[in-house]
């Protein structure tokens, strides 16, 4: 059991969990988690001149949320890992080109760049730097590491850990200020930001929100390149006709005056 946040620790645990593929995948879900909970630390990335926040924008927080949401959708859909290859090397290359220096930025790039060597098959140098996305993280949230290790553990999958609230005994007060403050700033910037704000509170809720929709969820995760490298308000454009197209639509409810009309009909 996971009792502190070293690194040897952390490596020792993760060594072992039988067999190798459910140690892998627990890996990059750990990393995944790891990163996620750093996001609302992006705020302090952003304390910039106010005529520098729309680039920041652009070079700080998309990239991040793009490197956060990768790792995400191969933990939470791990049969998905090998038609997303392409996609989480791009997210993995995308992010490092822009990363902040800042601790969270760190995670958050650390992270996918883990489950690009996972789907590379490196899996040592994957474990590795798995565990320094949560090494980096674990002074302020040790305790989320260990329960999410007691979860594990106690013999859930990498995917169920993956489905559950991202701070199993409650959201901290720290990630709770920092996070309402960033998405202020965020729909302060754009209401097109929403679809990164929602995407965020589901993964702070998990399932109990509601479950995610893998096609909407893998479609994210693929969206070309060439939209990512044209900033914020084409990405959120795309991915607000991603949610459009894979969102079920409401089925209307039968009018029962028509119902009454088409049963005299055939009565006649």
């Amino acid at each position: 059991m996971v009792e502190t946040g070293k690194f040897a620790d952390l490596r020792r645990w993760l060594d072992g969990i039988e067999p190798e593929e459910r140690r892998g995948e627990v890996a990059v879900t750990i990393a995944a988690r790891a990163a996620l909970r750093w996001v609302p630390l992006l705020r302090s990335s952003l304390e910039v001149p106010q005529e520098q926040q729309i680039r920041h924008l652009s070079l700080v927080l998309l990239p991040a949320l793009r490197a956060v949401a990768s790792p995400w959708v191969i933990s939470r859909f791990p049969t998905r890992r090998n038609e997303l290859r392409q996609s989480i090397q791009e997210s993995d290359a995308f992010a490092f080109r822009y990363k902040a220096p800042s601790p969270a930025a760190y995670a958050i790039t650390a992270a996918s760049f883990a489950v690009a060597l996972k789907t590379e098959g490196v899996g040592e140098d994957a474990l590795d730097v798995a565990v320094a996305a949560v090494v980096s993280t674990a002074e302020t949230d040790a305790e989320a590491h260990i329960e999410d290790a007691k979860r594990i553990a106690a013999g859930s999958s990498a995917a169920d850990l993956s489905s559950a609230p991202l701070w199993l005994n409650g959201t901290p007060p720290w990630a709770t200020g920092a996070w309402r403050e960033l998405k202020a700033l965020l729909l302060a910037d754009s209401e097109d930001w929403r679809v990164w704000t929602r995407w965020y509170e589901a993964r702070l809720a998990g399932d109990y929100s509601g479950p995610p929709i893998e096609a909407l969820e893998v479609a994210r995760a693929k969206i070309d390149e060439k939209v990512w490298y044209q900033g914020p308000r084409a990405v959120n454009a795309e991915i607000a006709r991603l949610i459009e197209l894979h969102t079920p639509k409401p089925t209307a409810a039968p009018d029962p005056e028509l119902g009454s009309a088409l049963a005299v009909t055939t009565a006649n």
